[in-house]
């Protein structure tokens, strides 16, 4: 049994007046809810010291632990940086010297595993396949660059459709590293992909900010489906480089994301529970890279994206809706369509003129068109052959090799249900940048821009387009609606089934190139006035219920204890006992099996004689150690409890062993406050704990008992 609510208890300490010690004192705080904490509140808390960066890590590790191979499965993350608490450690120490760097400054952010990190961190950069588990790429990738230069913690790396789902005809959110991801909504719900792990990971907060990627809808799909906001930014907003390398058309995969898709498409943007942390994280990693020579076409002054965060952005604007062959090829459920219609009045109630129909002149070309096909297959199989890599184990070097090693490791890569590599295939036989390949090309851009979207945006003279997010539309994504229970349940891959009950989906505005500004302060000032995201939460079960607090009582003391100090020089004038009554806060301990206490008890017993004997005498009421021991973290028999408490330097220097004490009643004594001895009256014994309590609950049944927390 893991007991995961706090425990205060009054305890009574001996101590002689000459060693105290005393940790400031600070009153109960609120401390924000990692399932929806926002950038702004976890930098306040870090700022005011309520937590720390490494709290932080600390507990999205244990709310990983919880929901990703344990509970619902989730494995929305495939690994976690070993490094990420020191890390933290470091950033925790620059916040007190010289503060923070950014809005990042210790926040800790997961990255979709196509994004490149040092190997000597610890981590793999693998899109899902384990033909380059362990191989070594040569540098960070540039939005990595950025995110470290601004404080920012890389938690770990979250599961994708493997190879961004240029794989072949395989379920949204599967990787051979990653296995099945699923929605948090509703279990086994497809998380549409291909940055699966990146919106579950956001969607109940495992970390508080990730980036996903997109060539063709893979940040905003899965921002859509798991209830977040996501923005796919301009093809060059944002650096695909890992700085070793200069992007251009003959240059191999690993400058660009390490495994990308096509230079022409590929984008890095946030994902994150808002529009306004969105805009945060945009405004960190955007920006020319010499690396990436898409990067440069760029306007010159990268706008702060926050600036554009206006309840009122709406007001005057024009906003188109391009019907023909969108909402065909979406094939809307009754539920989207109502939730899309009733968002129109929405906007048009922010002051917003909607044009309806806005079409774009090219929709049924772009349906039937193959081009984007052609210039992916020839992308893709051009970097595919990662010549840049320091080393690969598995000795993949090309296409034709990760196509073999697939073959060769079906239980790895091929297991039943997830055999398809038809792209990979038809991508390798490819001729290369042939006449066919840049016809393509120049196709695609005119169908897109100057016969598309910046065509449709003319001929109406609007703003911005709007779409439901699911389907061929792009960013920003913000939520719009859920599913209905009613709503019928159908298969959508070997292991997820798509739409289900509670499922999510979203709201699109699209504009011209380099319009984010724009589109983001449309996107906020319409989440502002819906707060759809608030209006249903994950399926219970894939809830993560670790919480700051947890982290906070496991590190500041483990548990209530009572120990009596004798002896010691107590000054020239007089000899008497100092008695301090604290009220102090429980944590949730860690369970250490009876075999393996009773191994380590002795010897830590004599090591805090040993230190006992150089102060002052120690007495220790002991206990027996039952064979429900290994089970048991508390129990209580009148005033007898079975107690845990850590190793916490500076706390009496720590090495405090597992007991069972008495506690006796609590009569008239004095208490240190500050520089100040008083004498206080008797107050009210801790009354029996509810282990199942919420925190109010028992912080309410104890309120005539002062609570403290310390530094």
């Amino acid at each position: 049994m893991i007991i995961s609510r706090f425990l205060p208890i009054a305890c009574v300490l001996i101590q002689p007046s000459w060693s105290v010690t005393l940790p400031k004192i600070k009153r109960s705080v609120a401390l924000p809810d990692l399932y929806e904490a926002s950038i702004a509140e976890l930098q306040a808390g870090l700022d005011a010291g309520h937590f720390s960066s490494v709290d932080l890590v600390k507990a999205y590790f244990a709310r990983i632990e919880e929901v990703n191979l344990n509970g619902p499965a989730l494995r929305a993350v495939i690994e976690t940086n070993p490094s990420a608490i020191a890390i933290a450690e470091t950033l925790d120490i620059e916040r007190k010297t010289t503060g923070p760097r950014s809005a990042l400054h210790g926040i800790p952010v997961l990255l979709k595993d196509n994004i490149a990190t040092i190997a000597s961190e610890g981590m793999n950069t693998t899109a899902g396949s384990f033909s380059l588990l362990g191989s070594v790429v040569p540098d960070d990738a540039g939005v990595v660059k950025r995110l470290r230069k601004a404080g920012a913690i890389i938690l770990g790396k979250a599961n994708l459709s493997e190879f961004a789902e240029f794989r072949g005809n395989l379920a949204n959110g599967w990787s051979g590293r990653g296995g099945q991801s699923t929605n948090a909504y509703f279990p086994n719900a497809d998380p549409c992909g291909s940055s699966s792990g990146s919106g579950i990971s956001t969607s109940i907060g495992l970390a508080a900010v990730t980036l996903g990627t997109e060539t063709d809808g893979s940040i905003t799909c899965p921002s859509s489906r798991n209830n977040i906001a996501g923005i796919k930014p301009t093809v060059g907003l944002t650096s695909r480089a890992n700085g070793k390398v200069k992007c251009s058309l003959l240059i191999l995969n690993s400058s660009l994301l390490v495994i990308p898709i096509s230079e022409h498409q590929d984008t890095v943007g946030p994902m994150t529970r808002s529009i306004t942390d969105a805009a945060i994280v945009l405004s960190i990693i955007a920006g020319p890279d010499p690396n990436d020579n898409f990067t440069l076409a760029q306007p010159q002054v990268v706008p702060n994206f926050t600036q554009a965060l206006k309840k009122n952005a709406l007001k005057g604007k024009r906003i188109g809706v391009p019907r023909q062959v969108f909402f065909d090829a979406n094939d809307q459920s009754t539920d989207i369509s109502a939730a899309f219609e009733e968002a129109l009045v929405v906007l048009r109630g922010l002051g917003a003129t909607v044009v309806d129909p806005a079409d774009l002149p090219s929709a049924e070309e772009i349906l039937v068109s193959n081009n984007e096909t052609v210039v992916l297959d020839v992308d893709f199989k051009a970097r595919r052959e990662p010549q840049s890599l320091i080393s690969n184990p598995s000795g993949v070097r090309s296409l034709a090799d990760l196509i073999a090693f697939n073959n060769n490791n079906p239980s790895l890569e091929k297991p039943s249900g997830f055999m398809d590599q038809s792209i990979l295939i038809e991508s390798e036989a490819t001729n290369g940048f042939d006449d066919a390949y840049f016809a393509s090309l120049a196709a695609d851009r005119e169908l897109g821009g100057a016969r598309g979207i910046d065509a449709a945006l003319q001929a109406h003279n609007l703003d911005a387009l709007v779409l439901p997010s699911d389907g061929l539309t792009t960013t920003p994504a913000v939520p719009l609606g859920f599913f209905s229970d009613n709503v019928t349940v159908e298969r959508a891959g070997p292991e997820t089934v798509y739409p289900a009950p509670g499922v999510p989906f979203g709201l699109s505005f699209l504009g011209t190139a380099f319009s984010e500004f724009d589109l983001i302060g449309f996107a906020y000032a319409y989440e502002q006035k819906t707060q759809t995201r608030l209006a249903r939460k994950a399926y219970p079960a894939a809830i993560p219920q670790t919480q700051l607090i947890d982290i906070l009582r496991h590190d500041f003391l483990a548990l209530s204890f009572a120990m009596k100090f004798w002896g010691g020089y107590l000054g020239s004038e007089y000899q008497k006992r100092k008695v301090i009554t604290v009220t102090i806060l429980g944590v949730r301990p860690r369970l250490y099996k009876a075999s393996e206490f009773l191994a380590q008890r002795q010897q830590k017993r004599d090591d805090m004689a040993a230190r006992a004997e150089r102060n002052a005498s120690i007495e220790i009421i002991d206990f027996e150690c039952t064979a429900e021991y290994e089970e048991l973290w508390y129990e209580r028999e009148g005033r007898s409890l079975y107690l845990k408490v850590i190793d916490r330097p500076g706390l009496l220097s720590g090495n405090i062993l597992r007991l069972l004490v008495d506690i006796p009643p609590l009569e008239t004594h004095t208490e240190i406050d500050g520089d100040t001895i008083r004498t206080i009256p008797p107050a009210p014994v801790p009354p029996e704990i509810n282990f199942d309590d919420d925190i109010e609950d028992i912080t309410e049944e104890l309120q005539e008992v002062p609570i403290i927390a310390f530094d």
